[in-house]
């Protein structure tokens, strides 16, 4: 009986400790983050805005950013408008700006088999970030891709033949009709409507 006591206390004390050196860490890490904070105060935004007329029947998209969110929304129009605010931090405001102007944005559009292709990429770049905006006309999506990191993932209701969607430290809330959907998600919820074929739906944490 004494035995048993015995180690139920030591893995107790086991527990404790590697909660000890957990919670240490986690502070440590806040203090790196606000250290950070102070030692670059000063944040600019800059918006770049990508459009166009939209001429084929079906649209495929493809965006990437992180530190920042990705929102699609529909409309009439028929064209596109994308809006990417890119934001940095800096000891100086204008070293703030210079950085916010100078991270790199990736676009291309392609027009293949009646299907406009957009694709939009965000280059990580340490104390920058970008969050994007875009509204498309309110046609069947032939591919949809979303990625984002430390930021949340949000669209209106749309058709799809293949949807993939993936966040770290991001809520995910989407409305889906699409033969193939694949949904992933680290530290951050799913809500929405997925109908399809085929859906595989995943979240840690």
């Amino acid at each position: 009986m004494k035995k048993s006591k015995n180690q139920i206390k030591g893995s107790a004390i086991i527990c404790i400790v590697i909660l000890t050196i957990f919670a240490g860490c986690v502070e440590q890490f806040e203090r790196i983050g606000q250290q950070r904070d102070v030692a670059k105060p000063y944040r600019e935004d800059i918006l770049d805005v990508f459009e166009n007329n939209i001429e084929t029947e079906m649209i495929s998209i493809d965006f990437s950013t992180f530190n920042g969110y990705i929102e699609v929304y529909l409309w009439e129009d028929d064209m596109y408008k994308i809006e990417v605010t890119k934001w940095a931090k800096a000891e100086t405001p204008e070293k703030a700006k210079t950085a916010a102007e100078n991270l790199e944005v990736t676009f291309l559009e392609n027009i293949k088999d009646e299907t406009t292709t957009v694709r939009l990429k965000v280059k990580p770049e340490e104390d920058t970030g970008a969050d994007i905006v875009a509204y498309f006309p309110n046609k069947a999506f032939d591919t949809v891709e979303l990625s984002s990191l430390n930021g949340h993932l949000k669209m209106d209701e749309v058709t799809a033949s293949r949807v993939f969607l993936e966040t770290t430290n991001g809520s995910i809330e989407v409305y889906i009709t699409a033969d193939d959907i694949d949904v992933k998600t680290v530290n951050g919820g799913i809500r929405g409507f997925y109908q399809g074929d085929w859906a595989d739906i995943e979240t840690v944490n």
